[in-house]
């Protein structure tokens, strides 16, 4: 049971700050109990609850997320399109309680050439993307914060990684280009979809990733932090625990569909 379900009076109270029945916003007037109880637990007081709703109200409306399921997948710009050919990225399936499961091959994006070939605007709009398809999959089967996500920052036999690490060089630059990417995605998770995943895997990850999570975590508040567990191999009878088979990729001994981009290393443009 969720907090929502034990204080109903805070959700009242939240509402009545936000007087919802007059917002101009259309998201406002028909956000649910659990979105309002995900802001009420994220913020200190109702009125910094307030405050937040309202501006991720402003954010929805500025940044067109409304309309998002239908147009990033039209917007046919070569930016655009590089992100969606490139980044292996996709709903896997649902877990026990009927919601999405997220699978993002992190491995394989060349995160260093999409900033400089497509741009981290456009990376991070992808990310938008996906927020709203799982919120809005999710608050369908009753639950928005009972999704799950698992980041693949590891490699099947014979396939490359997306960084070589060869050389510290090439690490630190690879390093410096996915934790912009981290930084930009998360800051917009943490603002406008406060706890939409209640579990969040790293999974095959390297040693590089590990040292790399030290700091990355930083960037996290702590209910991003105390639902994401970060793995060296794939924990597989943890995964089976929140969905079954068909849900978990098979580049992770599962039974999904899920087809992909391969990703891997973007090629140079002509110049």
């Amino acid at each position: 049971m969720h907090q929502a379900d034990k204080e109903p009076g805070a959700l009242a109270e939240l509402r009545a700050l936000l007087d919802v029945a007059s917002s101009p916003s259309q998201w406002l007037r028909s956000v649910d109990d659990a979105t309002l109880d995900a802001y009420r637990l994220a913020h200190k007081t109702p009125a910094a609850a307030a405050e937040k709703l309202l501006a991720t109200a402003r954010w929805r409306d500025e940044y067109g997320v409304d309309d998002i399921l239908r147009a990033w997948p039209a917007d046919r710009s070569p930016g655009a399109t590089l992100v969606r050919r490139h980044w292996p990225v996709g709903v896997a399936g649902r877990n026990h309680r009927g919601c999405p499961v997220l699978f993002n091959r992190f491995s394989r994006v060349d995160f260093g050439a999409l900033q400089e070939q497509a741009t981290l605007e456009l990376m991070v709009r992808q990310a938008v993307y996906f927020l709203e398809l799982v919120s809005q999959q999710a608050r369908a089967h009753g639950d928005g914060r009972a999704a799950t996500c698992i980041f693949d920052t590891g490699c099947d036999e014979g396939e490359e990684s997306s960084n070589p690490a060869s050389d510290w060089t090439t690490l630190a630059s690879y390093m410096h280009s996915m934790l912009a990417y981290v930084g930009a995605a998360t800051k917009v998770t943490e603002a406008h979809y406060p706890a939409i995943y209640a579990n969040i895997f790293f999974v095959r990850s390297p040693q590089y990733f590990s040292d790399g999570w030290r700091f990355a975590a930083s960037m996290l508040d702590e209910q991003t932090r105390n639902t994401t567990t970060l793995c060296a191999g794939v924990p597989m009878e943890r995964l089976l625990e929140l969905m079954p088979a068909s849900a978990v990729p098979t580049c992770l001994g599962g039974e999904s569909p899920l087809a992909l981009p391969v990703g891997g290393k973007l090629a140079k443009p002509d110049s």
